[in-house]
């Protein structure tokens, strides 16, 4: 690149402008970027005009839809950065045939009142963007043809289109792969920078100074998700568990959030970010991240209903059981395919009987206010929502590489304190690598001070789920009142092969028998598992084969009907399902039951004075 004395002045002001940018993160209760809010929405489908410019000699023909779409992530990320500097009124919108995100651009638009301009080519839209100042010209870079699938762990990566996002929104430069670089050439654009045969060492050397510090994307080269994104917000992109994804992690200002997803193991991968004090958004397939979190500062929230502790039939004795459905803190899940899929938000029989969801309130009420807004609205009485971390992180090895860890956890708790009381929700869970470690302890303490009006928390083990076996801790919170942390006691897990984990039929049955002597049971559901549906009760026959047919998979059950086919089987003389918050009542009530009634005395005073 060649950097001239203009280029040095526009890096101290780039340098500036980010040191403004952190203090106004630092003193606000968000994590994500602001996005200001267009006029003007223009619609695209990114393939359009552009297949006649398709070269007779181009070498990977199949993957020209995913070039287009990467080309129109950077032409859709130069909009977003555009309105937020003032010199356009007008962001994109990149259409998906899915109902879900034709359902979150309706809300959006209702919120924001933008006129609807219609689908455009991908050719109009650079041309009318060059036009306005927004494009400078193109950065060319190369495939990743590496063997394997998109999010795997692979030999030989290019990483030269990481390379040319990061630059993207420094150079105000789209992205053309080297085969489709004539579409460049034709409109008139100058090439910026070649990419090719870069990585990302070379822009940690050299622009790292004009990159953002408060935000971090993973992404695999394969793939043009959330590159939008990073080129509004100008940050870096990373891929692997290696040196430069740990070097970029260490200079990023913590706790901040880390957009995309990567490869490797999970614990891995989420382990590397956790411990520089930072935590995953799990939005590697999420679309259309600027538009929907425009103005999210300034969006209604519709309010999650909760129990009433006070409405709660202490005199029933039986044993409380709770199911909660695990990964609600995948945002591109809950925005994509969570809230009309009939295995889960929109399964028939959500509703019939108690249950638990994670999601992501603090994430969604920036990046996707129409998503949590859907969620309040078509709540069921006996559905109970909790806050799934604030972020993908493991509290207990949380900042671990830095000095005082427990500073940096601090500032995210308060921060998501704050969506906590925006959004209603009363329950925080969390997943940790060791429940009962010291560093977990201390977590815990922590939250219950700064985490305001919540009746209790539920931790959840990465392995197994339901490895805390039920133990509670009791911690003080900023009124003195103890709350507790309670720890799942079972888990629904197809093929799991450890105690408290297994088919719904076992679960069902290890929760008759009290298997765990507490008293209570919290039943932590695997999103993904699936089964089979039997007649009886055999506790194998639900697995689905470890290398089952896709006929096999196609005809079994995962999300909530297996957990129905549990709460089914239960000794409902012995048992009562409860939502999540109302089993933390009862254990409050039981464990402490004058301090439980003071509590409860004082809301419904609080609440008769509104």
């Amino acid at each position: 690149m060649n950097f001239s004395r203009d280029n040095q002045v526009i890096a101290v002001l780039f340098v500036c402008v980010f040191s403004f940018s952190a203090n106004a993160i630092a003193n606000s209760p968000r994590w994500f970027p602001s996005q200001e809010p267009p006029e003007f929405v223009l619609k695209t489908n990114y393939m359009g005009d552009l297949g006649s410019e398709l070269p007779d000699k181009m070498e990977n023909k199949k993957h020209f839809g995913n070039l287009m779409h990467i080309l129109a992530q950077s032409v859709s990320g130069l909009a977003a950065k555009g309105v937020n500097q003032g010199k356009t009124d007008e962001m994109i919108w990149i259409q998906k045939r899915s109902s879900d995100y034709q359902k979150w651009f309706k809300m959006t638009k209702e919120r924001l009142g933008f006129e609807d301009k219609g689908v455009h080519s991908l050719t109009s839209l650079i041309k009318r963007f060059k036009k306005q100042g927004l494009i400078e010209g193109y950065i060319v870079y190369s495939y990743d043809d590496s063997k394997g699938g998109a999010y795997t762990e692979r030999e030989d990566i290019d990483s030269s289109l990481n390379v040319a996002t990061t630059l993207a929104g420094i150079r105000n430069a789209i992205l053309l792969e080297e085969n489709v670089e004539v579409i460049g050439r034709r409109l008139g654009l100058k090439r910026l920078f070649d990419a090719r045969g870069k990585t990302m060492d070379w822009c940690y050397d050299n622009v790292l100074g004009e990159l953002n510090r408060n935000a971090l994307l993973t992404v695999d080269p394969k793939v043009g998700y959330n590159r939008a994104v990073a080129i509004a917000n100008r940050c870096a992109c990373v891929y692997g568990i290696n040196d430069i994804t740990a070097k970029f992690s260490e200079w990023l200002n913590p706790p901040s959030p880390v957009f995309g997803w990567n490869c490797g193991g999970e614990a891995e991968q989420t382990g590397l970010v956790t411990e520089y004090g930072h935590f995953q958004t799990a939005t590697n397939w999420a679309l259309n991240l600027p538009l929907l979190s425009a103005d999210s500062e300034n969006a209604e929230l519709r309010r999650i209903k909760a129990v009433e502790p006070s409405d709660i039939n202490y005199n029933d004795n039986r044993r409380p059981a709770a199911f909660i459905m695990s990964d609600g803190d995948n945002l591109q899940w809950i925005t994509g395919k969570f809230c009309m899929d009939r295995r889960y938000w929109a399964n028939p029989y959500h509703g019939g009987f108690p249950m638990g969801w994670t999601i992501c309130p603090g994430h969604l009420s920036q990046l996707c206010p129409a998503a949590f807004n859907y969620l309040s609205d078509t709540q069921p009485k006996n559905s109970g929502l909790m806050e799934y971390g604030g972020g993908y992180y493991y509290p207990d090895l949380f900042a671990k590489k830095r000095e005082n860890r427990l500073k940096y956890l601090e500032m995210h708790a308060e921060r998501i304190s704050h969506y906590l009381n925006r959004t209603g929700i009363k329950v925080f869970s969390f997943i940790c690598k060791d429940v009962d470690s010291p560093e977990a302890l201390e977590a815990y303490s922590l939250y219950a001070k700064k985490l305001k009006g919540i009746y209790g928390m539920i931790a959840v083990q990465y392995y197994p789920y339901n490895g805390g076996d039920g133990e509670i801790f009791w911690y003080k919170n900023s009124e003195g009142t103890e709350i507790p942390v309670i720890t799942a006691t079972h888990s629904i897990w197809n093929n799991a092969r450890w105690e408290g984990g297994g088919t719904p039929a076992k679960i069902a049955r290890l929760i008759n028998e009290d298997s765990t002597d507490t008293g209570f049971s919290i039943v932590s559901s695997h999103a993904w598992s699936k089964f089979n549906k039997i007649p009886d009760n055999d506790q194998e026959a639900e697995n689905v084969p470890k290398e089952a047919s896709k006929k096999q998979l196609k005809n079994a059950e995962s999300g909530l009907t297996p957990v129905k086919w549990c709460v089914d089987r239960l000794n409902h003389k012995d048992v009562h399902v409860v939502t999540p918050e109302e089993l933390i009542w009862r254990v409050r009530m039981e464990k402490r039951p004058e301090q439980t009634e003071e509590v409860i005395n004082r809301l419904q005073k609080k609440y008769s004075e509104r």
